[in-house]
């Protein structure tokens, strides 16, 4: 039985565009708080989330917070 993978182990550049990551994910990937992303956010400094049908939870995929990055370190 192997142990289950953290999410600060997973090779997230390996990603697919299309791969949803969840805020914990982001959190990791970008190194800032929860609540720097949601200033971010509101600042329209950092892509919007998308949503999952009919729920409350909220996804970036994982191309559109690359090229976030990538913007954001001037690597464009």
């Amino acid at each position: 039985m192997s142990t289950p993978k953290k999410p600060q182990d997973i090779n997230y550049r390996g990603l697919p565009d299309n791969a949803n990551l969840r805020m914990r994910d982001v959190v990791i990937l970008t190194s800032l708080s929860e609540a720097t992303i949601r200033r971010l956010m509101k600042a329209d400094k950092f892509p919007k989330p998308r949503s999952y049908p009919h729920t409350r939870g909220m996804f970036w995929t994982a191309g559109e917070l690359f090229a976030w990055l990538d913007e954001s370190m001037g690597v464009a």
